[in-house]
């Protein structure tokens, strides 16, 4: 996992800014601040938590900067996600 994380890291900090490398999203949210949908987090490692904020259903959790990696190669750039969200 450090190799996934130095492998990508200049482009997201350049793209992103500063993250913390552990830091989780639900997929709920990756598909909410990135964008995304379920085949674009197809094949990621996640964590799956059952009862999460109360929902009888399994939530997955993705480290951030997966998704991160996986906004910039369905978007190419912050600059066009961020022209997508608005």
């Amino acid at each position: 996992s450090m190799q996934r994380w130095e492998k990508g890291k200049e482009r997201r900090m350049e793209e992103f800014g500063h993250s913390k490398q552990w830091k989780t999203l639900s997929s709920h949210e990756a598909y909410e601040q990135y964008n995304l949908r379920k085949r674009d987090l197809a094949g990621l490692p996640f964590v799956a938590k059952y009862n999460v904020y109360g929902a009888p259903r399994h939530t997955r959790f993705y480290v951030v900067f997966d998704v991160q990696d996986a906004a910039l190669r369905k978007w190419g750039s912050a600059q066009l996600l961020e022209a997508a969200l608005q």
